[in-house]
C-alpha cells in the first residue's frame, strides 16, 4: 500500500505534482473525491446521496504483479471501510453500496511511464 492519498482527481500532471505521487521511487498512490447530491421524497422527507469515488494509481512492472498488488489493494480497503466504518460509515449515512463488479482497471502512462489505475465507488445514502 502507500501512504499518499490525496482528495482530488489527478486530471493533468506538472513534474512537481508528479514527485509528490511517488512512493519507494514509483507511482503508487491513491485520489478520492466525495460528491453529495439530494432529492425530495414523498412526506417531505429528502434524501442525501454521497458517492465516494476512489481511484489507485500503480506503477506497472513487467512480470505483472503490481496488477495483482492493485486488485488486492481493494480487496483490502473494502475489508477496512466495512470494519473501521461499519454499514454507516460511523453514522453518516443509513447505509451504503458497492460498484456492481470488481474495480474497473485501466493502464495509462504519467510521464511516459505505465501505470495501473483502479477506479471503486462506494454510494451512501441518508434519510434527513
Amino acid at each position: 500500500m502507500t501512504e499518499k492519498i490525496y482528495n482530488f482527481e489527478v486530471l493533468q500532471l506538472s513534474t512537481k505534482e508528479t514527485a509528490r505521487l511517488r512512493f519507494n521511487q514509483e507511482i503508487n498512490f491513491f485520489t478520492y473525491t466525495v460528491t453529495r447530491a439530494s432529492r425530495i421524497r414523498p412526506m417531505s422527507q429528502i434524501e442525501q446521496k454521497f458517492d465516494v469515488d476512489i481511484t489507485r494509481y500503480l506503477q506497472a512492472d513487467v512480470a505483472g504483479d503490481n496488477y495483482t498488488q492493485l486488485i488486492d489493494d481493494f480487496e483490502t480497503l473494502d475489508a477496512l471501510v466495512l470494519s473501521g466504518l461499519t454499514s454507516s460509515w460511523s453514522s453518516t449515512v443509513d447505509f451504503y453500496r458497492t460498484q456492481d463488479g470488481p474495480p474497473s482497471v485501466t493502464l495509462q502512462e504519467i510521464e511516459g511511464v505505465p501505470v495501473w489505475v483502479g477506479r471503486y465507488k462506494y454510494t451512501g445514502f441518508k434519510n434527513i
